[in-house]
């Protein structure tokens, strides 16, 4: 339980220092790129955008699971719980962290130049835009707030990466390895919430 108390500890002095940059991308990365691919001629890309955020609010469906899990852990069935928590989690992070590479993929991989500027940031805005809607239109929990956030931040630093050209490899790695942490991080809530039951 320590360890956690010293995890959220750091959180909460580091988020403030990530948060603002994250509500500035998203609130100007879809709005600016948009515009740029709009002038530059790229009508399809912005079609299939629109399709693809359609697509994932159709398989959200699992993200319930949590609160399910939640609801048996109050009822004393922690086991079922911890087991429905950790299986949706990993559901949701291996979920998001495909559909944000793919989206990537998709938006980036024949673009070079200048233009990938406004193709990373339209791409940013594809992959996290049903994510943050969601958090809006369901009662959120702090499972998903962590998710989310995590993913933003992995796509925001790729987004970097790949302004600068760096090997998709790495990119790919390193996008991995920060979901896989939100996940972690995410295990041991469930553990402090079995804990405190």
């Amino acid at each position: 339980m320590y360890g956690l108390s010293k995890i959220g500890h750091f959180l909460e002095k580091i988020i403030p220092f990530i948060f603002i940059p994250l509500i500035i991308l998203n609130f100007f990365s879809g709005i600016v790129s948009g515009i740029w691919l709009l002038i530059a001629g790229y009508w399809k890309i912005l079609g299939f955008s629109i399709a693809g955020v359609i697509l994932t609010s159709l398989i959200l469906l699992p993200i319930l699971w949590t609160p399910i899990a939640l609801t048996l852990m109050k009822k004393g069935k922690k086991l079922y719980s911890i087991i429905i928590a950790a299986l949706s989690l990993l559901y949701m992070t291996a979920l998001m962290t495909g559909w944000c590479l793919w989206i990537m993929n998709k938006f980036t991989q024949d673009v070079d130049g200048i233009m990938i500027i406004p193709f990373a940031l339209w791409s940013y805005s594809v992959a996290t835009t049903p994510w943050t809607s969601k958090m809006d239109s369901i009662q959120t929990n702090e499972f998903e707030v962590v998710l989310v956030f995590f993913s933003q931040l992995a796509y925001a630093i790729s987004v970097i990466l790949l302004i600068f050209s760096i090997p998709s490899a790495i990119i790919v790695s390193i996008f991995i390895v920060i979901m896989m942490l939100s996940y972690i991080l995410q295990l041991l809530m469930i553990k402090a919430q079995y804990h405190a039951i």
